[in-house]
């Protein structure tokens, strides 16, 4: 499974080595999946002192991680009152957390490992232009705040000195986002864990799982791994691998573009904006080294480039 070209391929850092399986292996925990998931298991659970073993069928990086928009998103499509209302009160409450402080263990881990992927800290603006949108960034703004979170409001006249486009009505800015380069953060992630014990194998579909005593047996075409753990993070490319798996998750089809022309005015802003309906639009301005997105559209289903196109043009 070769990477496919891209951006993002062809400005990531270095791959990490990652050969295949081969011959008979033993590790506490077997992950499987070279992606975020994976990877940041691997490298907690090493550094925790466990020995782990990562099988992915390409190489690190190599599916969604290694070629989505590259946001830190701090945001949640739920208000804080329904996931409380879902979760309970006893572990509603930690999911409030676990939510509140996911992007710092993301820049966290970024600074500790010293992981090169062009990583930046603006903050994220979520904006929108109906009704409905705005009564649910007010909601959103409200709930928030009462939990110690504070955001900036924008208007239209706001926006259009902030983001350098006046198409959106109001908007939010939450300084707990940013961006990075996707594929260099999963090569990162892959880098920290092989220092921290791990053993990474690519090119290493994983054909089997067999129980064998009170563990596991893991099988690929090259080797096997015995384990007492197994984590399985493979996310939109899950097969029948464990069939209930494959069954729970719906994958999204998205389409990038890369703008050669640069706009200076927008690129003194470094900002992410989703816009709130069903057909979304990330925009960034350049980095140190030019990379632009103008824009990423994508759909629940499938999306088009006709889509887009027409997506891109109302943005702008």
């Amino acid at each position: 499974m070769i990477l496919p070209d891209s951006l993002w391929a062809a400005s990531a850092a270095p791959a990490v080595g990652a050969p295949p399986l081969k011959g008979r292996n033993a590790a506490d925990v077997v992950v499987i999946g070279g992606g975020f998931t994976g990877l940041s298991t691997a490298l907690h659970l090493a550094e925790a002192g466990k020995s782990v073993i990562v099988l992915e069928a390409g190489e690190p990086g190599w599916c969604a991680s290694g070629r989505n928009g590259g946001q830190v998103n701090p945001g949640w499509r739920m208000l804080p009152s329904e996931i409380t209302a879902k979760y309970g009160r006893n572990r509603g409450p930690a999911v409030l957390d676990m939510l509140n402080k996911a992007c710092d263990a993301a820049f966290d881990v970024i600074s500790r490992h010293g992981i090169d992927c062009d990583v930046e800290r603006p903050g994220f603006v979520h904006a929108g232009f109906d009704p409905l949108g705005k009564a649910f960034l007010d909601g959103w703004i409200r709930e928030w705040g009462e939990l110690g979170l504070a955001v900036e409001r924008y208007d239209r006249a706001g926006l259009q000195e902030f983001i350098g486009t006046d198409f959106y009505h109001f908007a939010k800015h939450d300084p707990r986002g940013g961006h990075l380069q996707p594929l260099s953060y999963a090569r990162g992630l892959a880098r920290a864990a092989i220092t921290q014990g791990a053993t990474i194998h690519g090119h290493s579909r994983v054909d089997a799982l067999h129980q064998k005593g009170g563990g596991w047996q893991v099988v690929t075409k090259g080797g096997s791994v015995d384990t007492e753990h197994i984590v399985i993070c493979t996310n939109a490319y899950s097969d029948r691998l464990w069939p209930n798996l494959r069954k729970s998750i719906i994958p999204i089809s998205t389409q990038g573009g890369r703008n050669l022309v640069m706009f200076p005015q927008r690129a003194e802003r470094s900002v992410r904006q989703i816009e709130r309906r069903h057909q979304s639009s990330a925009v960034a301005p350049p980095s140190a080294f030019l990379r632009a997105i103008k824009p990423v559209s994508s759909s629940w289903i499938a999306g088009s480039m006709a889509g887009a196109s027409y997506s891109a043009r109302s943005c702008l």
